[in-house]
């Protein structure tokens, strides 16, 4: 059976031979060796142009784009040389290969700076980005496989940084930030906007990129665990988008995340007080619940901690602990423990829980200790101030 194996085995390799026989070598008196004409550039840059270019009228593109190559190559100090890059460049898009065209026109930019078709590069490694973005695949030998979103915002960034004065140069760099945020790295996507604020800020991207700035944020707060920080940052960049793109059209989609985020801030604290009062620890829980009143007053956690808050149950429950701690204080003051304050195992100090939740936004809450509760005036959905701040009593969430 092995013999048989090994015999096809080797009529194989003989009929593939022919298909890896390299092309015959020369050997030329003018240079003195070996010479493959196969890779041999022609003997002028301009018969190595017009080589090149009877190829690309043929549609050989592959073959020109090598020939192209050439003339870059072995003739880079010629009129030729821009040229036959910039052939390059056509042929590798006409072919898909669209990072390695970006490549080629990127070359024309960094070798030949006083080239005059600068306009005609800038739009084209514009296009490349715009393929990019949009998910056309990079090549992995002859198939289209590789991811190539993050090749976008290494695009656009260049494309700013060559020409950043350039018709086309706010579009690029609001452009890099969508690229990057489309990857999941939110950092690097809320630096483009940010640029895009600072250098452009008279443009229609302005606003666009402050709002993806507090997208980036509200992503990242999506993660699996909770992240307080990334919550506040969103809502505090939705409130800044509010304030100072009053005109733009996505303030509304604005309103709506800010709503969704202060729902979600004060179920958190809801759930910590509904954990502190199941292990009765009601002045723990109280805390939570009147941060809930007093930070977010519009939400539906408001109203179910509200009616906790003035129930008697919760009421006659928090009096118990309060005397039961007062009166525990006063013991180890005369047993000489040197305990002020009301404080026992089981129990949260007041300063320590609010220290550990209280991430005022946009100035809502001043204090948390307070009987008095502070929420904004019905129906006002502007960014808070003082003079928007009116006091109500926590009965009436109870009705």
């Amino acid at each position: 059976m092995k013999k048989y194996f090994f015999a096809m085995m080797f009529a194989l390799i003989l009929f593939m031979l022919p298909t890896f026989a390299p092309a015959p070598w020369i050997w030329t008196p003018e240079s003195g060796k070996f010479v493959n004409p196969k890779w041999e550039p022609k003997k002028t840059a301009k018969l190595q142009m017009e080589y090149a270019h009877s190829l690309e009228e043929k549609k050989d593109y592959k073959e020109a784009a090598e020939e192209y190559k050439k003339v870059a190559k072995f003739f880079p100090g010629s009129a030729f040389a821009p040229e036959g890059q910039m052939g390059m460049g056509r042929m590798y898009e006409k072919t898909g290969k669209y990072y390695e065209a970006f490549l080629a026109y990127k070359s024309v930019l960094e070798k030949y700076p006083s080239y005059g078709r600068v306009d005609e590069i800038i739009d084209n490694i514009y296009k490349i980005g715009n393929e990019f973005l949009g998910g056309t695949r990079r090549h992995l030998w002859k198939f289209k496989i590789l991811s190539a979103t993050d090749k976008a915002a290494e695009i656009f960034e260049f494309l700013v940084e060559q020409a950043p004065f350039s018709k086309l140069a706010p579009e690029a760099q609001f452009k890099a930030g969508l690229s990057y945020q489309k990857i999941g790295d939110y950092n690097k996507a809320a630096e483009a906007y940010k640029k895009v604020i600072d250098m452009y800020p008279d443009t229609e991207f302005a606003d666009n990129a402050k709002f993806q700035i507090g997208m980036c944020w509200y992503e990242k707060s999506k993660g699996p665990e909770y992240d307080q920080e990334a919550t506040d940052n969103a809502i505090k960049e939705f409130y800044q988008f509010r304030k100072k793109y009053q005109q733009s059209e996505l303030i509304g989609k604005a309103g709506e995340i800010i709503a969704e985020l202060e729902d979600r801030k004060a179920e958190e604290l809801y759930r910590n007080g509904v954990f502190y009062e199941k292990q009765g620890n009601y002045m723990s829980a109280k805390v939570y619940y009147e941060l809930i009143v007093n930070q977010h007053p519009d939400t539906k956690w408001a109203k179910k901690a509200g009616k906790i808050l003035v129930s008697s149950g919760f009421k006659q429950a928090e009096e118990r602990q309060e005397s039961a701690e007062e009166r525990i204080a006063k013991e180890n003051k005369l047993m000489g423990g040197g305990i002020d304050g009301r404080r026992t195992s089981s129990s949260m100090p007041l300063d320590e829980a609010v220290e550990m939740v209280t991430e005022p936004v946009g100035g809502a809450v001043e204090t948390v200790t307070k009987p008095v509760k502070e929420v904004f005036a019905p129906g006002n959905k502007a960014e808070p101030s003082p003079d928007d701040i009116e006091e109500v009593k926590i009965e009436e969430f109870a009705n």
